[in-house]
C-alpha cells in the first residue's frame, strides 16, 4: 500500500467531517475510528504479522507499573489546579465543583471514557507516531500527530478563539502522551490510561458546564485556556528532551 499514513490522516478527517455534516459540528467524533482504521490499514500493509504487533502494544506490562499509577493519578492533580484557576476567574473565589450527574449516567459516560480512549490511542500513538518517526524526528512526530489529533475533534462550533486553545492544549497534550510512550517503550496501554483518566477527570471538575445547553463558549475558552497554561512547563520541559536527547 502507497502512502499508508496519508490514507489513515485523510480517512480519519474526512470521517469527522462527515459525522460533522450530519449531526453537527458539536458531535463527538467517532472515538474507535481511528483504532480501527489503523487495524484495516495495518492489515493491508504489514499483514497478520503487523495487527498482532499493534495489538500488544496495548499488552500490560509489570515493568510499566509505575507509569500506570502516574498516568491514573496525575490528570487529577492537573485538573484540580485547572479549576482553582477556572473558579478564581469566573466566580472570584475558590470553591468545590458541582458533579449531579445519576450514577447509571456517569457508569455509561465512564465505559464510553473508556472505549474511547482505546480507540484513539491505538490509532494515534499506536499506529500514527511510529510510522511518522520512520521519517520524521520524535518532536516533529508528535507535532504532526498532535495537529490531526486536535482538527479531529472540530471544536469549530465553539468559535475560532476556542478551537485556536483547544488545538494549543491537544499538542501540549501530545507532548505528553508521547513522552509517556517513549518511557514505557511504546506500551499504549499507559497511555491510553492517561488519556481516560484525563477525559474523566474533566468530566468530573467541568460536568456542570460541558453537560449544559445554556451559551458556553465563554467558559470553554476559560477552561482550555487554563490547562494550557498549566501544560506551558511540562511541555518545554519535554520538548527539551526530544530536540536536545544528550543534553538531558
Amino acid at each position: 500500500m502507497r502512502h499508508p499514513v496519508t490514507l489513515f490522516c485523510t480517512a480519519n478527517l474526512l470521517l469527522v467531517v462527515l459525522i460533522a455534516v450530519i449531526f453537527s459540528l458539536d458531535y463527538v467524533p467517532f472515538q474507535l475510528a481511528p483504532a480501527i482504521l489503523a487495524l484495516l490499514i495495518t492489515g493491508v500493509s504489514k499483514g497478520r504479522s503487523g495487527i498482532c504487533s499493534l495489538c500488544k502494544k496495548v499488552k500490560y506490562e509489570r515493568t510499566c507499573a509505575k507509569w500506570y499509577i502516574f498516568a491514573l493519578f496525575a490528570p487529577f492533580v492537573f485538573c484540580a489546579i485547572s479549576y482553582a484557576i477556572f473558579s478564581l476567574a469566573e466566580y472570584g473565589s475558590l470553591s468545590f465543583p458541582s458533579f449531579d450527574r445519576p450514577l447509571s449516567s456517569f457508569s455509561l459516560e465512564c465505559f464510553i471514557i473508556t472505549m474511547g480512549s482505546y480507540g484513539e490511542e491505538i490509532g494515534w500513538r499506536g499506529y500514527l507516531l511510529p510510522e511518522l518517526r520512520q521519517k520524521h524526528s520524535f518532536f516533529s512526530s508528535t507535532l504532526i500527530v498532535g495537529i490531526i489529533w486536535g482538527i479531529w475533534h472540530l471544536r469549530i462550533g465553539f468559535g475560532l478563539p476556542v478551537f485556536v486553545v483547544y488545538l494549543t492544549m491537544v499538542i501540549e497534550l501530545s507532548l505528553i502522551f508521547s513522552w509517556l510512550s517513549q518511557k514505557t517503550e511504546n506500551n499504549i496501554l499507559s497511555v491510553i490510561i492517561l488519556h481516560g483518566s484525563f477525559n474523566l477527570c474533566t468530566l468530573l471538575f467541568y460536568s456542570h458546564i460541558f453537560m449544559s445547553d445554556s451559551s458556553k463558549n465563554d467558559l470553554m475558552l476559560l477552561i482550555y485556556g487554563s490547562m494550557a497554561i498549566i501544560l506551558i512547563l511540562p511541555c518545554l520541559f519535554i520538548m527539551k528532551g526530544m530536540l536536545f536527547p544528550k543534553a538531558r
